[in-house]
C-alpha cells in the first residue's frame, strides 16, 4: 500500500480557536482516496503523534486560581474554627501535575505553611 506522510500544525491552520486547540487544515491538492467496491480498508492511520500544547491553565478556562483555607484555631466540628484563607494565582500555561505541585510548594514555603498541608493527586486517565 502506498504511503504518504502529513505534517499538520495549528500554526498553519485556519479557523483556529482562541487557544489553538481546534483548527482546520485544508489539503491542497485535496487528498484523493480511491473507491473500493469490495469495501476493503483503503485508508488507515498507522501512527499519529499529537501534541497538546495549548494552555491547560488559562483565564479563558477560568482555572487560574486555587483557593484554600486552613484552621488556625478552634475546630470545624463545633463551629469555633478560625480560618486563614489563601488564594494562589497561576500564570497561564501548560502545567503537568509535577508543575502544579511545585507551584503549591513554593507558595506554601513563602507563607510558612507546612509542605504536608496541601497536595494534588492526578486522575490516571487525564494526567
Amino acid at each position: 500500500m502506498p504511503e504518504i506522510t502529513l505534517f499538520v500544525s495549528s500554526d498553519q491552520g485556519q479557523s483556529r480557536s482562541s487557544d489553538g486547540s481546534a483548527f482546520t487544515f485544508p489539503l491542497t491538492p485535496a487528498l484523493q482516496i480511491p473507491y473500493d467496491k469490495d469495501n476493503k480498508d483503503i485508508l488507515s492511520v498507522t501512527e499519529a503523534n499529537l501534541w497538546y500544547t495549548s494552555p491547560n491553565v488559562s483565564i479563558a478556562k477560568a482555572n487560574t486560581k486555587l483557593r484554600f483555607a486552613m484552621v488556625t484555631k478552634g475546630t470545624i466540628f463545633n463551629n469555633t474554627a478560625i480560618l486563614e484563607e489563601h488564594t494562589m494565582t497561576f500564570s497561564e500555561g501548560h502545567y503537568s501535575l509535577s508543575d502544579i505541585r511545585t507551584e503549591i510548594n513554593s507558595y506554601c514555603a513563602g507563607k510558612n505553611i507546612p509542605d504536608t498541608f496541601l497536595d494534588v493527586v492526578g486522575h490516571t486517565p487525564t494526567h
